[in-house]
């Protein structure tokens, strides 16, 4: 059978040594440009993914969340209960919040499924989620007859760092707090930096409300109990700065593109990397290892050159998705500023703010 044709360009035989078994030296540095493009694309996707990583709690919170409905619309209660106290454990979601008062309300724990109810239906109300704070706060409500109310009147609530426990729990300084609490007695705490801590126990009574009147706290250096300077008359705010909200969103759109060109750069990295690896593959089976022939090098040139053009494609993307990262952080820091006042307006039936944006 007749010797099958050397390749023009290709140098050896069957007696070449391993260093030359790739049949030319561009092609020795060709495979060492594409081992070292692949670990450059692995580390940059790697730090670009890395912010993903921040988003893992919450994701699993809301995986745990989703098998608590699943299991509660079964009637497994016990088993939804157990997946909601892992998802607040996480993340401490208001809906998760209005679950697990659903769950103490179940076991009899009435105090701690208010307390679930009033947390959710507060942090609805910080979220503007109007319909859901009616929600939680009916369910809140409709227990409230069946425990005791005590009241709590702060004669100074605006005191400087005043802290206040009623049964053991903190809550946040208001002129009057009403806390919902199991029969028995009840512990009142109020303390501030400097002053003379207040303390007392009362009994409460389901269904009757039992009223605290916490008075001004004196100084511990024993001076003169001083009331707390009314708040202030509204005043113009100061002129704040901000970039103008047009370049900002050009910004992320422009930075977003990048990121999504490095994403594609990370899957074909991958790819080129799964090319390479059936290339040494391919190596290794034809026994071009120490010496390969000419026969056995026409058939990993495909496998070859498949890999190298992956890794040619992912670097691409890579400098372009870097580019336009780059370009989307000098848009943000260069975008010009809007002056915004903000100011108090009345008029005869109306009163507000008003707000200037100068640029």
């Amino acid at each position: 059978m007749p010797a099958l044709p050397r390749l023009t360009g290709r140098v050896g035989g069957p007696g070449l040594t391993r260093a030359g078994r790739l049949a030319h030296p561009r092609r020795v540095k060709r495979s060492f440009w594409i081992e070292a493009q692949l670990l450059l694309l692995f580390v940059l996707c790697s730090l670009v993914a890395a912010p993903s990583a921040a988003a893992q709690p919450a994701s699993a919170a809301s995986k745990l969340f989703e098998e608590g409905r699943a299991l509660a619309e079964q009637g497994k209660y016990e088993e939804a209960c157990e997946r909601y106290a892992r998802s607040y454990e996480l993340e401490r979601a208001a809906g998760t919040m209005l679950n697990l008062g659903d769950c103490a309300e179940r076991e009899g724990k009435l105090r701690e499924a208010w307390v679930m109810y009033d947390s959710a239906a507060r942090e609805f109300v910080r979220t503007s989620k109007a319909n859901r704070a009616k929600f939680a706060r009916d369910r809140a409500d409709a227990l409230a007859p069946k425990l005791a109310t005590v009241i709590v009147r702060l004669a100074a609530s605006r005191t400087a760092g005043l802290t206040v426990r009623i049964a053991g729990r903190s809550v946040p300084p208001e002129p009057e707090i009403t806390e919902r609490l199991d029969a028995g007695t009840v512990s009142v705490e109020v303390g501030a930096p400097g002053r003379e801590p207040f303390s007392t126990t009362v009994e409460a009574t389901v269904g009757e409300k039992v009223v605290v009147d916490v008075p001004l706290l004196r100084s511990m250096d024993g001076g003169a109990v001083v009331t707390p300077p009314p708040p202030p008359p509204p005043a113009e705010a100061p002129a704040r700065s901000r970039r103008q909200r047009g370049r900002v969103l050009l910004a992320a759109g422009v930075s977003g593109a990048g990121a999504i060109g490095l994403g594609v750069a990370g899957l074909f990295a991958i790819r080129a990397r799964s090319a390479y690896r059936e290339y040494q593959d391919k190596q290794v089976e034809l026994g071009c290892v120490e010496t390969c022939s000419d026969a056995s090098r026409m058939i990993l040139d495909p496998f070859f050159d498949r890999a190298a053009r992956r890794a040619d494609l992912a670097t691409g993307f890579v400098i372009g998705g870097a580019a336009l990262a780059v370009t989307g952080a000098v848009l943000y820091l260069t975008a010009p500023r809007e002056r915004v006042t903000v100011a108090p307006t009345a008029g005869p039936h109306t009163a507000g703010l008003s707000a200037a944006v100068r640029f």
